[in-house]
């Protein structure tokens, strides 16, 4: 719900015990899952954000950083859309990972976009991963279900991603199915917040 989200962000960024890089997350979370209907409420967010205590000057252009690199405008897929073979398998690997932890963890709440993908892969084979988003080199794309499966992240995995690698490799390990994970860097909170807080684009405002 766009109005409770945005009550419970403001009250965070209101909180002058939060940090100013949680702060700035939550913001960020909104705007990306609201960007669309809540142009008015991001507007009011940013301006409570460079309010904010100890809020550094080249923080306040991030969320116009994001959104021109992974805004609904640029994007391969919507991360939020529940009506493709990802989506639904995105739905049955939240269901899982909440069974075997019993109470949800708000900590680990969160399951990267490769959590879906990799189940989908697992569910119909490469034709789950629609062509606009992954281009196939050489021969036609296939059907079949790959047994090795290597991902790497252009600008940094995170460790949430690792986690999802290790708990899928785990799990299939048996059925001969495994996930290799690399990247250009390994990203945690603070040092993907501090990318985005300073790129050209961040520190223009445009």
């Amino acid at each position: 719900n766009l109005t409770e989200s945005f009550n419970k962000v403001e009250t965070v960024v209101e909180d002058p015990k939060v940090v100013w890089q949680d702060k700035l997350r939550m913001v960020l979370l909104y705007a990306l899952r609201y960007e669309l209907e809540g142009e008015r409420e991001i507007r009011f967010l940013e301006r409570s954000l460079k309010d904010a205590p100890n809020m550094p000057s080249h923080a306040m252009g991030a969320w116009q950083c994001l959104k021109k690199h992974a805004g609904v405008a640029v994007r391969g897929c919507d991360i939020f859309n529940k009506h493709t073979v990802v989506g639904a398998a995105k739905n049955m690997v939240r269901k899982h990972v909440e069974g075997i932890r019993g109470v949800e963890n708000a900590l680990t709440r969160h399951l990267p976009l490769l959590a879906s993908r990799l189940a989908a892969l697992k569910m119909a084979g490469v034709s789950a991963l629609r062509d606009s988003e992954f281009k196939v080199l050489g021969g036609g794309r296939s059907s079949a279900r790959p047994q090795e499966i290597i991902v790497f992240m252009v600008g940094g995995a995170t460790y949430a991603e690792a986690r999802v690698v290790a708990d899928f490799n785990k799990e299939n390990n048996a059925k001969g199915l495994r996930v290799i994970l690399g990247g250009t860097t390994m990203h945690n909170t603070n040092s993907y917040v501090d990318e985005i807080c300073r790129h050209p684009t961040a520190a223009s405002g445009s």
